[in-house]
């Protein structure tokens, strides 16, 4: 049985391979014991994330529009409703199109992000560069030349959560956000600071082959956690 651990759910970014134990059901070779034998690869991603507040994401949405403008780029911009910083996430192979939720997956998820407890925080983003490529693609990021040690202590926490349930593997952590793809790289290029104060995170379901989003949880900050 083998899924696919990952630090960033959507870009391409540095992935590492994860076992779930045998005995743990109902996930097959193929990621979901009801997915028909014709599925093929389609893969849905769930995964943790933070996202921007609607001020922060109407300013990210500018800077995304005057870059396309400034560097030449042909890339359709993402929806501001899109925007996330993901922290973790997990892919599920061969699934249905109009298939729900893995449920024992979520499942699993929501106990985990249940045990984390942690305060509010600043997150900041001062400049842009092109990610590893997808499919010959480059997204296009904002990220931070410094480091924002609360968000990488709640992905740290996510983390732990998951390898107490079965999840075993490493994964790196680059936080970033992504707002185009575009066939161009660009260099890491400095911009005005985006900022804005994290006051909660939540768990999403990215449907394979679909630009479409299903936020099945939400965690505020500043809360108790529930018994590991």
């Amino acid at each position: 049985m083998q899924l696919t651990f990952q630090f960033d759910a959507q870009e391409g970014a540095p992935l590492a391979g994860v076992v779930l134990p045998k005995a743990r059901p109902p996930f097959s070779h193929r990621g979901r014991s009801d997915a028909p034998a014709g599925a093929g690869n389609r893969v849905d991603r769930y995964f943790f994330a933070v996202l921007p507040d609607e001020e922060s994401a109407i300013r990210i949405q500018e800077v995304a529009s005057r870059l396309c403008l400034d560097l030449h780029l042909n890339g359709r911009l993402i929806a501001p409703e899109r925007y996330h910083v993901s922290l973790l996430g997990i892919a599920l192979e061969g699934c249905e199109p109009s298939a729900g939720p893995s449920v024992e997956l979520v499942k699993t998820m929501v106990q985990a992000a249940d045990t984390i407890s942690a305060g509010g925080f600043a997150v900041s983003f001062d400049q842009v560069m092109s990610f590893s490529p997808k499919a010959g693609m480059y997204p296009l990021v904002l990220s931070s030349s410094d480091e924002m040690p609360a968000l990488s202590a709640l992905h740290d926490g996510l983390r732990r959560a998951m390898l107490a349930r079965g999840f075993q593997g490493r994964c790196t952590f680059t936080p970033h956000l992504t707002v185009l793809y575009d066939r161009r790289i660009v260099a890491a290029t400095g911009l005005h600071p985006i900022r804005w104060t994290v006051n909660d995170f939540v768990l999403i379901h990215s449907f394979s082959g679909q630009t479409r989003y299903e936020q099945l949880g939400r965690w505020p900050l500043n809360r108790t956690p529930s018994a590991v």
